[in-house]
């Protein structure tokens, strides 16, 4: 764990990204330029502000910013939960509003835990036109848009309520209000969920951060606590099973077995898998956070996935692909990729360049005969 003034990073959930990846999402994220992403695990500098942009960027969410945003009293007020930037002063916000270093450094996983422990009321982020010209918001005129419109698209999924979205809320005031010193201040993550337990109309949520599994790998309990957390909201208003958004991965006849794709899933969601006659990969949905690098690893394009709302749902490590073994005729190696002449791909390459070669030759020979007899 590497922690900062205002930063964890979870080294064990970062390293499988960056070493089979060359993941650099929170480096580039940061707008103050305080995150290098060299070797296993990035290190951040001292000039670090605390904004939470690298939390934000990070996919598997290994990096915590601390300040995301304890408060005074935090009952809804008006019927609505109000997060407001610390740079905005006390005597122009409302009371019981959150306050957090930056907007733009709140993740999916904040807004769920802000829309559960809202209960009824709506979660309103209060955009006060200044994040355009905010060198900590990278010039960014629609605070926490990213995180926003994630959040809508998988409440939507599982059939929540637009109502129940948070929301942006523009209510510009004059940027010379802006206090920019009040924003390196921060609470600890433990905090925000402890306040947060204390907000909500009607019957408020006792526990607003579902606990994962401890033995869940590092890199995998973002995702788990994402689907926790959208569990407990359709449980609450009425929604579908989460499971509906789990990923599905379909693979190709283009699959020629070479591994490539499942020594690039940093989660071992995509394993291979050996048997005595045959061979292939298998797949945990529940381990899979949608990074895309096994599509992109694939050496011959035959992974994809299927996003379409009528696909089939399978929430268990199931069988993708079953190559049977052969045994090749040239090196006497057992594999799956053995074509119909007897071959394994390295004595299939070694004989095609071979023939290259000799045909090469009788071509050059052919050539100068015909030089010579004109």
């Amino acid at each position: 764990m590497v922690a900062t003034e205002f930063v964890h990073l979870d080294g064990a959930a970062c390293e499988p990204f960056r070493r089979r990846g060359g993941c650099v999402a929170c480096a580039e994220g940061c707008p103050v330029a305080a995150i290098e992403a060299m070797g296993d695990v990035p290190t951040v500098s001292e000039t670090c502000v605390g904004c939470g942009s690298c939390a934000v960027a990070c996919p598997v969410g290994a990096i915590e910013a601390k300040g995301f945003g304890e408060a005074a009293d935090p009952s809804p007020r008006h019927g609505r939960v109000v997060v407001e930037c610390a740079r905005v002063p006390p005597n122009s916000i409302e009371a019981g509003t959150i306050r957090v270093p930056c907007l733009s450094g709140l993740t999916v996983s904040h807004l769920l835990a802000l829309r559960l422990a809202a209960g009824e009321a709506s979660v309103v982020l209060m955009d006060r036109g200044w994040c355009g010209e905010c060198s900590v918001g990278k010039g960014e005129a629609i605070p926490a848009a990213r995180a926003l419109v994630q959040t809508r698209d998988i409440m939507l999924a599982i059939g929540l309520a637009e109502a129940l979205v948070p929301r942006l809320r523009r209510t510009p005031l004059k940027p010379a209000l802006r206090d920019d010193s009040a924003a390196r201040g921060g609470v600890s993550r433990r905090g925000l969920f402890r306040r947060l337990g204390a907000v909500g109309s009607g019957t408020p949520s006792r526990t607003p951060v579902p606990v994962t599994p401890v033995e869940a790998a590092p890199v995998v309990r973002n995702h788990l606590r994402q689907v926790a957390l959208l569990r407990r909201l359709s449980e609450m208003h009425g929604g579908l099973s989460p499971d509906r958004l789990v990923p599905s991965l379909g693979v190709s006849e283009a699959c020629n077995n070479s591994g490539a794709c499942a020594a690039h899933c940093p989660t071992q969601a995509l394993q291979s898998w050996v048997g005595e006659a045959a061979e292939g990969l298998s797949f945990d949905p529940r381990s899979c956070i949608d990074c895309g690098l096994c599509v992109s690893a694939c050496p011959g394009s035959a992974l994809s996935f299927d996003r379409s709302a009528g696909r089939a749902i399978r929430a268990e490590r199931t069988i993708l692909t079953a190559h049977s073994i052969g045994l090749c005729r040239q090196c006497g190696a057992q594999m799956s990729d053995i074509d119909a002449d007897g071959l394994c791909p390295r004595c299939r390459n070694g004989i095609g360049m071979l023939r290259n070669l000799f045909s090469f030759q009788a071509s050059d020979l052919k050539e100068r005969e015909c030089h010579e007899h004109t």
